[in-house]
């Protein structure tokens, strides 16, 4: 059966097969079919040419896609793709394609907001797409691998850096939020950030959350210095940093080996030369067992820091959280998440919760 808008423009989205999620983008595909139509309904199988387009309305409709999703676009591409089913596939490959591999799209389809994933201290997306095919639901899922890994790359040198580039990299498959932000270890720092840089941009961020974050003396001196001691803390990372930058200027070949490992070196010392900023959006902390009297500090810790959050402890060390544990992460993000999906921009409450 064909899932058809089911109204003029206007009315709201279809609703999509439970065995076939209908993406964002062709739902927004169909907008614009609809609006080059006279407002008409347009189900996601309609033919632009058995709807009687010609080319003057495929010069406007094309027009109208590339100002949508920021792609170029041949007038012909109708030809090979003349549905709004088929030609969303054309557009969401375009723009990942131009996001490069620091985004990898581990779930196209879904109409809540999307989930971007950010990596832990390896830099890699393993987890993240594990995480996908374990979370249900109608929701796209975006992973983030660290810029670096790949051969012609350099590591970005801060978090604030790190967490801008993500952002750009999420828009061009996804223009507007909101958003729903993931990190596990230092990753969530990487999180946090970039929901400070959303929200100050004026999107909005409907939860993040922050899975087991780097607690160690080195990787998150906030947690346990303040004033000069930190500021000192903070200072040799960033020669870290620049070390590690000159590395890369004299010997750019490294292996994949060698790359990875000198990569994991410079997520350290950029995560650990951030000073985190309070966030007082909704917040999902998870942390094991191990890490909880450093995370959960009244002094020094994320209750510091967090304004309207939750937490759900998991019940084992880091080490063995993302092998053997995933069902109890699962668990306690598919309810956050549920929560969330429906959030639309507003100032922030701030409120404690605890679980």
């Amino acid at each position: 059966m064909t899932v058809g808008t089911g109204a003029a423009r206007g009315t709201g989205p279809p609703a999509a097969k439970p065995d076939a999620p209908i993406s964002t983008h062709a739902l927004t595909v169909c907008r614009l079919f609809g609006e080059a139509f006279n407002d008409a309904a347009i189900e996601f199988d309609a033919d632009f040419f058995e709807l009687g387009g010609d080319s003057m309305l495929a010069t406007s409709l094309i027009a109208s896609i590339e100002k949508e999703f920021d792609v170029a676009l041949p007038i012909s591409i109708l030809l090979e793709a003349p549905t709004p089913r088929a030609l969303a596939a054309v557009i969401f490959k375009a723009a990942a394609e131009r996001v490069g591999d620091a985004l990898v799209i581990a779930r196209e389809a879904g109409s809540a907001p999307p989930l971007c994933c950010v990596h832990g201290m390896n830099g890699e997306t393993v987890f993240q797409r594990r995480l996908a095919d374990a979370l249900v639901g109608d929701r796209p899922i975006y992973a983030l691998r660290a810029i670096g890994l790949q051969a012609g790359e350099r590591p970005l040198e801060t978090v604030e850096q790190i967490a801008s580039n993500y952002i750009a990299a999420v828009r061009r498959v996804r223009g507007a939020g909101p958003y729903v932000l993931l990190g596990h270890c230092g990753g969530s720092l990487i999180a946090a950030e970039m929901a400070q840089q959303l929200t100050a941009a004026g999107e909005t961020v409907a939860g993040l959350i922050m899975i087991d974050p780097a607690h160690d003396k080195t990787v998150a001196p906030y947690l346990f210095l303040s004033g000069l001691s930190l500021k000192l803390a903070q200072s040799e990372m960033k020669k870290r940093i620049a070390t590690i930058q000159d590395l890369f200027e004299r010997k750019p070949d490294f292996s994949r080996a060698d790359r990875r490992k000198v990569i994991q070196a410079a997520l350290f010392a950029a995560i650990g030369s951030y000073a985190p900023k309070p966030y007082a959006g909704k917040t999902l902390l998870l942390y094991t067992t191990s890490r909880k009297q450093v995370l959960l500090d009244p002094t020094r810790g994320f209750p510091t820091l967090l304004g309207d959050y939750e937490t759900v402890e998991i019940k084992t060390d880091h080490g063995n959280m993302f092998e053997h544990h995933l069902p109890n992460i699962v668990a306690a993000i598919a309810p956050f998440l549920d929560r969330v999906a429906a959030a639309e921009s507003h100032p922030v409450q701030a409120s404690r919760r605890a679980d």
